[in-house]
């Protein structure tokens, strides 16, 4: 299993699951463009949320344990530096060689180089889904690594006389960013701007996902608050002994979601605003936590659930998820320009079954050459007061490009 996640070694089997979720999507959607009787399988939805969750748990982690145990909190210049050197190098080349490679010209351009290498595409109806249309993601957790040491900071200067007080504090904190994220959707689905030329920048900025951070930062708070501790809650108890029950709970809303609210379905019947829009979401969210909770909470070798994330292929491919993100689309579009739909036709299988290595076996280069050079200079920048878990490196974001 890999050292950098040794408190919490099964969440790359997680990314890993996520990743390959979001390159099916992909090529199911890219696929399902020849035909409207084509089915998209539209799981990348739920690949976005874990990210969010994953990414908001492991991030809070050390904050929200550092003050609950009454310790000095991390560095957050250290904490920047790391966010910037985990992102920004493998991003730029990725984007820069994808541009050449594809003729993206417009990626060079004075706009193309504010929005794109500035993380700034969500923010323009025009620029959300150019150059690599799936980095709107980036642009979200790059405002979430921005506020995070805000918000702990604001949450420390709360007065507190117990630790129990201090995690109601943090659930509370918690609750107050889940209720605005869904005031915000709630508001523009009720005034129609949802549907209007602003839906992009509306439907895929930091606002719209806060409740997913938001669940994550409660889960890493309830995390802190328990691990190590011999009485733990009756619920943490039942997932640490009977892991598949969370599984098995995300297995039942996944299959709601496809039958009832576009999960699967053919290419523009998807409802983007209104009732359905709010409960996809939120089910969405259910399904992923359903499917985290075996790899935060409880015993990480026992179950079978656990075993099966212990698997050294999803561990692997978790490990280099970010390069699988940042280039399995441009590798499904150079294979159409290449005429791979003569060989593989337009199945969706035959296109996935090509994908996914090539992308992981780029990924694995865009790992060893780039991410973990870059890494490498993390001790350059204040490295934070030494705590309990290893600030764990979590993976930007990854997504489906087929949500607006």
């Amino acid at each position: 299993m890999s050292t950098r996640a040794a408190h919490y070694p099964l969440m790359d089997s997680m990314r890993g699951i996520a990743v390959i979720a979001v390159v099916a999507t992909h090529t199911s959607f890219f696929t399902a463009l020849s035909g409207d009787d084509t089915t998209q399988v539209r799981f990348g939805f739920i690949s976005v949320t874990v990210f969010f969750i994953l990414s908001a748990f492991l991030l809070y982690w050390p904050f929200v344990d550092a003050r609950l145990e009454e310790r000095d909190g991390p560095s957050v210049r250290g904490f920047a530096w790391r966010r910037v050197l985990r992102v920004v190098p493998a991003y730029y080349v990725a984007l820069t060689l994808i541009a050449i490679i594809l003729g993206l010209s417009y990626v060079f351009t004075l706009s193309g180089i504010v929005h794109l290498y500035g993380f700034a595409q969500v923010y323009s109806p025009y620029w959300a889904l150019q150059g690599l249309p799936q980095a709107w993601t980036l642009c979200v957790e790059v405002v979430f690594y921005a506020l995070l040491p805000v918000w702990a900071v604001l949450m420390r200067r709360l007065h507190s006389t117990s630790r129990e007080q201090r995690v109601r504090q943090e659930l509370w904190g918690c609750a107050a960013l889940f209720a605005f994220s869904f005031l915000f959707k709630l508001v523009i689905n009720v005034t129609g701007a949802i549907d209007s030329h602003w839906a992009k920048p509306l439907q895929l900025t930091l606002p719209t996902f806060l409740d997913d951070f938001a669940l994550g930062m409660a889960l890493a708070t309830l995390a802190a608050a328990y691990r190590g501790r011999s009485e733990q809650p009756r619920a943490i108890r039942l997932i640490d002994r009977y892991p598949s029950i969370a599984w098995a709970a995300g297995a039942a809303a996944l299959l709601a979601g496809a039958l009832t609210l576009g999960l699967l379905g053919q290419v523009g019947d998807l409802r983007q605003s209104g009732a359905p829009y709010m409960l996809r979401h939120y089910l969405i969210e259910v399904i992923a936590v359903g499917l985290l909770l075996p790899a935060m909470f409880g015993d990480p070798t026992r179950g079978f659930v656990r075993r099966l994330l212990a698997n050294r292929v999803l561990l692997y491919v978790g490990m280099v998820s970010y390069g699988v993100y940042l280039w399995h689309l441009a590798i499904l579009e150079q294979m159409n320009r290449w005429g791979y739909e003569s060989i593989g036709d337009r199945d969706a299988f035959l296109w996935f079954v090509v994908v996914l290595p090539v992308s992981v076996l780029i990924a694995s280069l865009s790992y060893y050459l780039i991410e973990r050079r870059a890494l490498g200079l993390r001790h350059l920048v204040g490295e934070r007061p030494a705590a309990r878990p290893d600030e764990h490196i979590a993976e930007p974001a990854s997504t489906a490009a087929t949500r607006p």
